[in-house]
């Protein structure tokens, strides 16, 4: 199994069994993201099978009510000297509030780097925000 593979399948892993103890439904789940996405599809992230967007997964996390760093596998986080670039960046190109980039971001890029990796990201279902200025 190749690294981002195994990385999605733990990564799903993780968010089913944080979303069991909240007692959250999968498509309850989907429906609170911004935009939202089907039961099918929180089932498929779960299942490894599909890719989060950084800012997705971000907002996984807030809603189960765990750090980011409870779903991210630990060896694949980027090097703490990262952290700056990758809060600066999603503020930008996400239009996130800092409040919600300021604990994520540990691990949001790997999850952003890893999916075009291979070029199997999926960015086109979600088109990035234009930049405001």
């Amino acid at each position: 199994m190749r690294e981002a593979d195994l990385f999605y399948v733990t990564l799903g892993q993780r968010i089913r069994e944080r979303r069991g103890r909240g007692s959250l439904s999968q498509a309850q789940l989907g429906g609170q993201l911004v935009p939202p996405v089907t039961r099918a599809s929180i089932a498929n992230v779960e299942a490894g099978k599909q890719r989060l967007l950084a800012h997705s997964l971000a907002q996984v996390a807030q809603l189960l009510r765990v750090p980011l760093e409870e779903l991210v596998p630990p060896a694949l986080r980027p090097a703490p000297e990262l952290v700056p670039a990758i809060e600066r960046e999603l503020r930008e190109k996400l239009d996130l509030k800092p409040a919600i980039v300021a604990r994520p971001t540990r691990a949001v890029q790997h999850v952003s780097t890893t999916a075009h990796d291979d070029g199997a990201s999926g960015a086109a279902e979600h088109p990035t925000r234009p930049k405001q200025r």
